[in-house]
């Protein structure tokens, strides 16, 4: 093995590991009840025999419950242990990142993209979602289609990965599957050989690559649309997201604040830039990967923004904004050296390298708050006593409101496992979200498949008469509602009334309220 290499993968090791080592001081322990809880307790359903979309309705792809409920079930039902493998795929964006920066761009500069994307990521936080569990295959697969030599085992196996990616997130898989075909078809026009060769050979690779994403999606979507009915699928992964999400969840293009969420369209530049054949003279293979792999990463960050285009925020931005991120310092000096009509697009990419810089390092604050807790701590393993709970407390490691730890002492006082509940708002005409996770840490399961609230969901009247028939043949014996998620306000459908109060009229009808935990009251059967 060469030297070059020796150091190269040196390099990638000291970086995985100091990646590793700043993920780990950058925990939140706090859970977020209802983000966090679509995916706990989704999981947990899935580990008590239900299935996706038949018995809990969800938009998120199959694989974010089945693949979480296998880690509840390796580790003892720990939510930490589904943090802690959630934050490792985050480990593995900025490892890839730093592999595809550093062949375009060197070590030095790769450590430096590599920071920022790891600042990126905590900063956004949310460490569970599971749109960086298929960011991080999708990275793979795009590194695959931009090889130097692209064989058609690479493009089956890029393939196969956003297949995947697709179970976790079926929308990300889509606009993978968009950026590849775009990238190819760019790559093969590139080339100097006639127009029809090179539309063979595009739509050879596209048809590989398609046929790998199919291998793995189309088996697993018949399993599912076999377990769960045509309809169920249908509404919960299709409709719903197509003509129900927009509405009640859409936010408008923020500015100034959250200006992030425009640091994709550098793409647009970037793409300029190579359209002005300043990408075309590259002298090695690595070269040679870094100029393509700049391409897709430039159409990605651009094609995802589609994702975050509903609702507005640098969250749902997340993949455009890690292509983005790469596609910067992915960009090489030589480009503008070699066409000086590439200046006024060079300038642009390094204003977006100081604005990203500058948006990454506030991630890092919760980074150092962790230290000065360490710090301050009798003992330095003193944040490790937790997991000494594992298996016995499944908030172990975590921290949730004093109102909902409050009342989960008191539904595992007052009932048994085979008890039901439900946790939900305190008003259902007008929803924005529920404590989802209670379920999970209370060890408790709800009578409905529609325990998740959701604007347009529950406040429509088929969803509540629904719920109200759950309720009647399957009691729960507490309802838990929590006024203060009323007082959210946001520019879209959550803020209005739908005028629709047959659930709250059937709770008072058959429920009285017995305690309350700040805004968070109890209410049991009426005997």
């Amino acid at each position: 093995m060469s030297r070059k290499f020796e150091n190269f993968y040196v390099n990638v090791a000291m970086g995985t590991l100091f990646a590793c080592l700043v993920i780990a001081i950058s925990i939140d322990p706090k859970v977020h009840g209802y983000d966090d809880g679509i995916i706990l307790t989704g999981a947990d359903r899935v580990l008590r025999g239900e299935v996706p979309y038949r018995d809990f309705w969800s938009m998120y792809g199959p694989a974010t419950y089945y693949f979480n409920a296998a880690v509840l079930e390796l580790f003892d039902n720990s939510a930490i242990a589904v943090k802690i493998t959630a934050l490792l795929f985050k480990v593995l964006i900025v490892v890839f990142g730093f592999v595809i920066i550093s062949k375009a761009n060197g070590p030095k500069w790769a450590f430096l993209g590599a920071v920022c994307l790891l600042g990126l990521l905590i900063k956004l936080g949310f460490d569970l979602f599971t749109v960086y569990h298929a960011t991080a295959l999708i990275l793979v697969a795009f590194m695959m289609i931009s090889s130097a030599e692209p064989t058609r085992i690479r493009m089956l196996g890029a393939g196969l990965l956003t297949g995947f990616a697709a179970l976790f997130r079926h929308d990300m898989g889509f606009y993978a599957c968009l950026t590849a075909a775009l990238a190819l078809m760019v790559f093969a026009f590139g080339e100097g050989t006639g127009l029809r060769a090179r539309l063979g050979k595009a739509a050879l690779q596209i048809a590989i690559f398609a046929a790998g994403v199919g291998l793995v999606f189309f088996p697993a979507l018949i399993v599912l649309l076999k377990a769960a009915g045509v309809q169920d699928v249908v509404f919960n992964l299709i409709t719903a997201p197509s003509a129900i999400y927009p509405a009640a969840r859409g936010l408008p293009w923020p500015f100034p604040w959250d200006s992030a969420v425009y640091i994709p369209l550098l793409g647009i530049p970037i793409l300029a830039a190579i359209g002005l054949g300043l990408a075309q003279h590259s002298e090695t293979s690595e070269q040679s990967f870094a100029d393509r792999m700049l391409i897709t990463l430039s159409l990605a960050a651009v094609v995802f923004m589609a994702k975050g285009a509903v609702r507005v925020e640098s969250l749902h931005m997340a993949p455009a904004l890690v292509f983005a991120f790469l596609a910067l310092f992915t960009y090489r000096g030589a480009y503008w050296r070699e066409n000086r009509r590439a200046l006024v697009m060079t300038v642009l990419v390094i204003g977006g390298i100081s604005y990203s810089a500058l948006y990454a390092a506030t991630g890092f604050r919760n980074s150092a708050s962790n230290v000065m807790k360490i710090a301050r701590a009798e003992h330095p393993f003193q944040a490790l006593d937790c997991l000494t709970r594992i298996g016995e407390d499944r908030v172990a490691c975590l921290e949730i409101p004093a109102r909902y730890q409050q009342a989960v002492a008191f539904i595992k006082e007052n009932t048994t496992q085979d008890d039901l509940i439900y946790v939900g708002p305190k008003h259902h005409d007008k929803v924005f979200a529920n404590y989802l996770a209670f379920y999970f840490f209370a060890d408790r399961r709800s009578p409905t498949k529609w325990e998740e609230t959701h604007p347009g969901i529950q406040t429509s009247p088929e969803v509540q008469m629904a719920m109200i028939i759950d309720f009647t043949a399957r009691p729960p014996k507490y309802i838990l509602l929590d006024a203060a998620w009323g007082d959210i306000h946001e520019p879209n459908q959550s803020s209005r009334s739908s005028g629709v109060f047959a659930l709250d009229n059937f709770i008072r009808d058959h429920y009285r309220k017995v305690t309350s935990y700040g805004s968070l009251d109890v209410w049991a059967e009426n005997s």
